[in-house]
This record gives structure tokens, C-alpha cells and sequence, in this order.
């Protein structure tokens, strides 16, 4: 007690989100409110837990949250892939994505912000 280990830990972990080597930071701990050097990592609400009777429950919602986030970065880098061949495409240095993979890219045109509507659906064959 009181030899800085809260404090090591926090400013680690500040250190890792100022580097973006983490960009997510969950907090079980039941003396969070009284312990203002966790404002440091800026959490967000539904990632702070406080009741150390349901810590093991706790384990598990991040856990599942985790898989989430995995789950989603799994599905950028898909198509972030598939968008770097479509790219190559277009400079011709690259076959046409087979209709599958089009088909995933015009459905997520968030990556295709700096690209004009008619290069997306540039036809080189026309």
C-alpha cells in the first residue's frame, strides 16, 4: 500500500495511448472515484468497473468487447486489402477485383472517400 503502483500502471498506460501503441484502456478497480490519477487515461464510462464482487462477470464483458473490436478490425483490414488491389486496378497494375470483392467494396464506400463516384464504377473496357 501506497508504494505507487496504481500510479506506475496509469502512467504506462498513457504512455502506450500517447505512442497509439493501445487505444482502448479498461479500468476494474473499486477505488476508481477516489483515485483521480485514472482521469490521466481518459475512459470511457462503460469501460470503468467498480464492484469487485463482479469482477470475474466484469472479465467477461471485456473480454467480449475485445472480441468485438477484433472482429471489426479483421473486417477493415479486409477490405483495406481489397481496396489497395482495386487502386492497383485502376493504375493498371492489377487484374479487375473478382465481382464478390467489388461487391464488398461498393458496400463499404467509406474507404473510398478521396475517389470520385465515376472512378468507382471507371469501366476500363468501355
Amino acid at each position: 500500500r501506497g508504494s505507487g503502483k496504481t500510479n506506475a500502471v496509469v502512467l504506462l498506460a498513457r504512455r502506450y495511448l500517447d505512442d497509439r501503441s493501445i487505444n482502448r484502456v479498461f479500468i476494474i478497480s473499486p477505488t476508481y472515484d477516489s483515485n483521480r490519477i485514472f482521469d490521466l487515461l481518459e475512459p470511457a464510462q462503460e469501460d470503468v468497473f467498480k464492484n469487485m464482487h463482479s469482477c470475474l462477470a466484469d472479465l467477461n464483458i471485456i473480454i467480449a468487447k475485445v472480441k468485438e473490436m477484433v472482429a471489426e478490425y479483421k473486417e477493415y483490414e479486409l477490405i483495406a486489402d481489397i481496396f489497395k488491389a482495386w487502386k492497383k486496378f485502376l493504375r493498371g497494375d492489377g487484374p479487375p477485383l473478382p465481382l464478390p470483392k467489388y461487391n464488398i467494396l461498393v458496400r463499404n464506400l467509406r474507404f473510398l472517400r478521396h475517389m470520385t463516384y465515376d472512378l468507382l464504377f471507371f469501366d476500363p473496357f468501355m
